[in-house]
């Protein structure tokens, strides 16, 4: 059963210079973990323990990460921490596959410690749009609409700001255990448990046949373009299905993870198959 209903647009080969290299190295070593097999590519080594998937690298490129085979399935899910040896910049690549082809992927990029975030679809090709929804404490904050692929429009705030009595839903990407909790500790906030909470990250294909990529936020506020900042601490990103340009996906059988990170590990996940 195919999982893509139709392929064929312009889009698919930008998206795949992102992860074409993770996709064609030749995989070094393989574990499992929840049931899934979890491939390491480019320089990466992995290992499997109590404490879940780590990933090892010196590759500073990005293009090193995991491949992870979920089968036909229609969600994923992972808690992921990551620590790098130069925090303030780096990128994370959440790419997913069906037979071989990038359907989609949300980037997580740090430059001088300011962290941003955008998604590329491929369902319409060069005409696929997304929207940006923000979430606080289970309350939508701000909805951004028919954004163009690799949009950044939502960002960290520049500079500091008062970070308020709420401390971040997890640590931040790229942080180790003891830098989050000397930031916790600077930043005043009355409890510093989410330096030992992973940041969640999900991918859905929705009855519709959309992408969507669900972000949870290290950090209590983002930055909109035009300057505003608001709470938050979930983001999603949704494919924008049009009408008969789009050629829905009815699933996918591979999440790829590329990183500059030293380590990442996944130390919980998750997999809903797609109905056959």
């Amino acid at each position: 059963m195919r999982l893509l209903r139709s392929l064929g647009n312009p889009l698919l080969a930008a998206v795949f210079t992102l992860a074409f290299p993770l996709a064609q190295a030749q995989a070094q070593e393989c574990v499992e973990f929840k049931g899934l097999n979890h491939c390491g590519v480019g320089d990466a080594h992995i290992s499997v323990g109590d404490e879940g998937v780590r990933i090892e690298t010196g590759d500073t490129s990005g293009e090193s990460g995991v491949v992870i085979h979920t089968g036909l399935a229609r969600h994923w899910g992972a808690g992921v921490f990551s620590e790098s040896d130069t925090p303030e910049s780096g990128r994370m690549l959440l790419s997913s596959v069906s037979e071989g082809s990038t359907t989609s992927t949300a980037s997580i990029m740090t430059e001088d410690g300011r962290v941003s975030y955008a998604a590329t679809f491929t369902g319409a090709g060069e005409a696929s749009t997304h929207s940006a929804l923000i979430y606080y404490q289970g309350q939508l904050q701000h909805a951004a609409m028919r954004l163009a692929n690799g949009t950044t429009g939502v960002t960290t705030p520049v500079g500091p700001i008062n970070p308020g009595p709420t401390p971040p839903a997890c640590r931040m990407p790229s942080q180790s255990w003891h830098a989050c909790m000397d930031q916790c500790a600077n930043a005043g906030y009355w409890d510093c448990n989410y330096c030992n909470v992973p940041c969640d990250y999900q991918f859905f294909v929705t009855n519709r046949g959309q992408c969507q990529w669900t972000i949870d936020l290290p950090h209590s506020y983002v930055a909109l373009e035009d300057g505003s900042i608001i709470p938050a601490d979930r983001l999603v990103l949704s494919e924008e299905v049009h009408g008969p340009t789009n050629y829905p996906y009815l699933g996918f059988d591979e999440i790829h993870l590329q990183t500059t990170a030293n380590l990442t590990q996944i130390v919980s996940e998750s997999v809903t198959p797609a109905e056959r």
